[in-house]
C-alpha cells in the first residue's frame, strides 16, 4: 500500500530528476499587469499587486493595530479606535480591493457563480457511486477576463536543466490539468520577468517582517511555536495523486491571501525561498521540505515603503 510518505519521495525523486529546486505562485498576470489574492475578513480578492503595495503601504498601520488587537497584550489599545479601524477597513474593501479586483468586465457574463454540490462514496462496491449522508459542498466557479494567465515560477539548479526542460515541454503545449482532467494551454517563458521579480529582487538587499501568502500554508507535524497571521485558516485537501491513485491528506492550512508576521526581520538570500525555509522547517521536517519544494508556503515581502515597485 502506497504511503503519503512514499508519494513525498516520488515528488523529491522526480524533482531531483529534472533538476528542479522549488515551484513558486501561484499569481495572476492579465494584460501586462500583476494580480495577487488577499484576504480581508473572510472575503478573498485577487488585486492588482501594485495598487495593493500602495493601499497597505499608506495604511501600514492597520496591519500593525490588527496584529496587536489579535496577538498582543490589548490594555494599552484604545478600544474607542476599534470603530474607526473599522470604518477604515470598510473604505479599503470598497475604494480599493473592490475598485482594482480582477473580475469579468462583460455585461454578458457573471464574474462568478456558486453551485451547491453533494459528496459521493469514494469506495462504493457498486458502478453508481451514492450520496453521501450529510455531505454537501459549495463551489465558487470563477470567469477572468480573456488572456488570463495563472503564473508559477520554476526554479532549476542550473540553466542548463531549464534549457532541456524547455526542450522536452515546448513553448506552447495543449495538456491535460489536474484531477479533473481540465484541458489548458501551458506556456514556458525561458526569460519572462514580472511584477514579482522585481519584488524579490528588493528583498534581497531590504528586510521585511511581513509576508502575504500566494499559495496555502498547511500546518503538519506539530508546530512548536505560534505563527501570527491575518487572515484566514482552514481545512484543506493536499490533492489526489494519479499515479497512486490515492487521496492526499487533509490538514489544517493558512490560506492564500493571509498576511504573516514572522518573528525578526529577514532579508532574501536566494528568489525561490518559500515560507517553511524563512520558519526554519525545511531541515527539521522531510515533509515540510517537500511541501515547500512544490510550491506551499509560496509568498511576497510587504514592506514598509510604497516605492516596492
Amino acid at each position: 500500500m502506497i504511503s503519503w510518505t512514499d508519494i513525498l519521495r516520488e515528488y523529491e525523486q522526480y524533482f531531483r530528476r529534472v533538476g528542479v529546486e522549488a515551484v513558486r505562485g501561484p499569481y495572476i498576470v492579465c494584460h501586462g499587469e500583476t494580480y495577487v489574492p488577499f484576504r480581508l475578513g473572510k472575503k478573498i480578492y485577487v488585486v492588482n499587486l501594485r495598487q495593493l503595495l500602495y493601499m497597505l503601504s499608506h495604511n501600514k498601520i492597520i496591519i500593525y493595530e490588527l496584529f496587536d488587537i489579535f496577538y498582543e497584550d490589548s490594555k494599552d489599545f484604545d478600544l474607542t479606535k476599534l470603530d474607526e479601524l473599522v470604518e477604515i477597513l470598510y473604505k479599503i474593501e470598497e475604494h480599493d480591493l473592490k475598485r482594482y479586483e480582477l473580475v469579468h468586465k462583460e455585461r454578458s457574463l457573471r464574474s462568478s457563480l456558486e453551485r451547491l454540490g453533494i459528496g459521493l462514496e469514494t469506495r462504493s462496491k457498486t458502478p453508481r457511486k451514492t450520496s453521501r449522508e450529510s455531505f454537501i459542498y459549495v463551489a465558487r466557479y470563477v470567469a477572468y477576463p480573456v488572456d488570463t494567465e495563472i503564473r508559477f515560477k520554476v526554479f532549476f539548479e542550473n540553466t542548463q536543466y531549464g534549457e532541456d526542460f524547455l526542450k522536452n515541454i515546448g513553448e506552447v503545449s495543449i495538456v491535460k490539468f489536474g484531477g479533473e482532467q481540465r484541458v489548458i494551454e501551458l506556456k514556458v517563458y525561458s526569460n519572462a520577468r514580472d511584477d514579482i521579480d522585481i519584488l524579490l529582487e528588493r528583498y534581497m538587499t531590504k528586510s521585511f517582517v511581513y509576508a502575504l501568502l500566494l499559495s496555502p500554508l498547511p500546518i503538519v507535524n506539530a508546530w512548536n511555536f505560534d505563527l501570527k497571521y491575518i487572515g484566514a485558516l482552514s481545512t484543506i485537501g493536499l490533492g489526489f495523486s494519479l499515479a497512486a491513485q490515492k487521496r492526499k491528506p487533509l490538514c489544517p492550512a493558512i490560506l492564500e491571501g493571509s498576511i504573516v508576521k514572522l518573528d525578526k526581520e529577514v532579508k532574501l538570500d536566494k528568489q525561490n525561498k518559500g515560507l517553511y525555509e524563512l520558519l526554519e522547517l525545511t531541515n527539521k521536517s522531510y515533509e515540510h521540505k517537500i511541501l515547500s519544494m512544490v510550491g506551499f508556503g509560496s509568498f511576497i515581502p510587504i514592506g514598509d515603503v510604497a516605492d516596492d515597485l
